[in-house]
């Protein structure tokens, strides 16, 4: 009998054990597998061709974006099978069975409509004989009603003409006690607003959120960044400017960059192409990191500057 219980408490723990091991595999694979993405694009004045495409675990799931002028198109792929083709197909079969449907529907209403005029024609002859009835009994009403509206009229309008004159009697002072409260109230405000940012417990909380802003974002930018531009404005001095602005995109690494000025006519034309990697991971690292940290608990659990 032990033994037999015995076994039982092994293939639970070997059952438990093996659980485990699949959580922990989806949770690396969640983590530690990146998210690849890149992209092209190349613009002609106005016309503007996009091509962007994400994807994770080998492949297995990706998802493209293609625009080229005006048109868009987006694709889901799930083991390369295309979500949105599945989709399409099954609302065709569902239109097909619709159309038949209201096919049999509307020789079916045809008959019944037939029969209903019949039967509304015998109906509205003895309704217009009621309605004829029902009007000269509401003439009567009428007049009755007309004069009782005016005078609830006369009443109404002398009743807000002495609410006006009551709430003309709110003295300048008051007025003048309420907006030096409101001064008051926020002159403190500033004051707390003030004695919050100049804490150096907050001061080393923020610097720690902005380190972990910074370290997410050197993983997330590309690894690969290529561009050709050639640009014009129709004015030297604003292309001038605008090139100035653009070589700031030199100081990235891993960059290809060549930048060109026009400054006769105006003129935008060049292609892009960017290559990167995202892993969850270093999203959960800078959360966990910025978690543990106890001022930055302290200020998310509390209320404002109260």
């Amino acid at each position: 009998m032990l033994s037999i219980i015995l076994g039982i408490l092994k293939y639970i723990v070997f059952l438990l054990l093996g659980i485990l091991l699949l959580l922990l595999l989806i949770i690396s694979i969640t983590l530690f597998v990146p998210i690849r993405y890149k992209a092209n694009g190349d613009i002609n004045n106005s016309c503007v061709n996009i091509y962007a495409k994400v994807t994770w675990l080998l492949k297995i799931l990706s998802i493209e974006l293609e625009q080229k002028d005006k048109d868009t198109l987006m694709r889901i792929k799930i083991f390369g099978i295309d979500i949105n083709q599945k989709k399409k197909k099954n609302k065709l079969r569902r239109k097909k069975t619709k159309n038949k449907k209201s096919r049999k529907d509307n020789t079916n209403k045809q008959r019944k409509n037939t029969l209903d005029h019949l039967e509304k024609e015998t109906i509205d002859d003895h309704k217009e004989s009621i309605k004829k009835e029902k009007i000269n009994d509401k003439s009567m009403t009428k007049s009755m009603d007309v004069s009782r509206n005016k005078k609830k009229e006369a009443s109404t309008k002398k009743n807000k003409h002495n609410k006006k004159k009551k709430a003309g009697k709110k003295t300048f002072r008051q007025k003048f006690k309420d907006l030096k409260a409101k001064i008051q109230a926020l002159k403190e405000q500033k004051n707390k607003v003030i004695a919050f940012c100049t804490n150096e417990e907050n001061k080393k909380s923020f610097k720690k959120v902005i380190k972990a802003f910074k370290k997410v974002l050197k993983k997330i930018l590309p690894k690969q960044f290529r561009l050709y531009l050639k640009i014009g404005t129709g004015d030297p001095a604003s292309t001038g400017y605008l090139l100035g602005i653009l070589s700031l995109l030199y100081t990235f690494k891993n960059q290809d960059l060549l930048l060109e000025g026009d400054f006769d006519e105006k003129v935008i034309q060049g292609n892009v192409s960017i290559k990167g990697r995202i892993y969850i991971a270093t999203f959960v690292i800078a959360i966990i990191k910025l978690a543990l940290d106890k001022n930055l608990r302290k200020l998310a659990l509390s209320k404002g500057f109260s």
